[in-house]
């Protein structure tokens, strides 16, 4: 696990757990692997889960706001005002709870949707960084 962390470890690897713990129940029947991938930028976020089934299939897996709420707090807890927290963070499991966790803090989420132009300032508001470890990108405002 990589983590542009200074809160502690302990903090962060309790709300993996329970991230890991929600998952065993929420999955749909069957799952053998899934992997969640959750980006955020000040207040816009968005997350898609992929899961594979012991018969081989893959769908797509849309998580529950549950699941949404822990990575905000995970997002929080890994906060430091040096390196800010993390953008990105991608969530593999094997059943039945076998995971780990990498996350991004540096290149730019690749969203889907549309980032509305304030959620670059938001995340420097939220989780400040020292002016040199601003990416260019975040510090253009997405320009």
């Amino acid at each position: 696990m990589t983590s542009p962390s200074s809160s502690g470890d302990a903090g962060q690897d309790k709300i993996l757990n329970e991230i890991a713990g929600q998952l065993k129940h929420l999955l749909p029947p069957g799952w053998e692997y899934a992997q969640l991938k959750y980006s955020a930028l000040g207040n816009h976020e968005e997350i898609a889960g992929l899961v594979h089934s012991v018969t081989g299939a893959m769908s797509a897996w849309r998580p529950p706001e549950v699941i949404s709420e822990l990575f905000r707090e995970l997002r929080a807890v890994s906060a430091n005002p040096v390196t800010g927290t993390w953008l990105t963070a991608v969530f593999e499991m094997k059943h039945p709870e076998a995971f780990k966790a990498t996350f991004n803090g540096v290149e730019r989420p690749d969203f889907r949707n549309p980032v509305p132009a304030d959620a670059f300032a938001e995340e420097l508001r939220l989780f400040p960084r020292t002016p040199e470890n601003i990416p260019d990108w975040l510090r253009d405002g997405g320009s």
